[in-house]
């Protein structure tokens, strides 16, 4: 059974992600949270999925230890976001995410294509800025 959220993925966003990834964000209620908007025709205009444990930072404050270990891995943590998502924008700027770049035609919604911003958040030390100033990541 194809998700609905895979066929989405693949008509909104650049990049493929897996139909399983989209697959258990619609259906494991025990590791994922997900929520749909709708306008009056009952037609899905937006949607959001976040994965418990991250929900639980949100609310609770503190690093859970799944969240521990990803930190420990890895360096930097990229998002995209709609330019228009202004409530999305301030809570990532909020949270010490960082505006690195806007891509010009990223998303295609209802055909049309649009703005995307694409925020950094490191996870080790120096900005982000300086990684795409010196044409890409320092770190490794």
């Amino acid at each position: 059974m194809e998700c609905l959220f895979y066929r989405l993925g693949g008509q909104c966003l650049p990049l493929p992600y897996p139909e399983s990834y989209w697959l258990s964000i619609a259906t494991d209620s025990v590791t994922h949270y997900s929520l749909g908007a709708y306008n009056r025709e009952d037609k899905l205009v937006g949607a959001i999925g976040v994965i418990r444990n991250v929900k639980d930072y949100f609310t609770a404050g503190s690093l859970h230890p799944e969240e521990q270990k990803l930190i420990s891995n890895y360096r930097k943590i990229y998002l995209h976001v709609l330019h228009t998502n202004l409530a999305a924008i301030r809570l990532y700027e909020k949270m010490g995410y960082e505006r690195v770049a806007e891509i010009q035609n990223y998303y295609t919604i209802n055909g049309v294509q649009d703005t995307g911003v694409v925020y950094c958040r490191r996870l080790a030390t120096a900005g982000c800025q300086q990684c795409l100033g010196s044409g890409g990541c320092t770190i490794s």
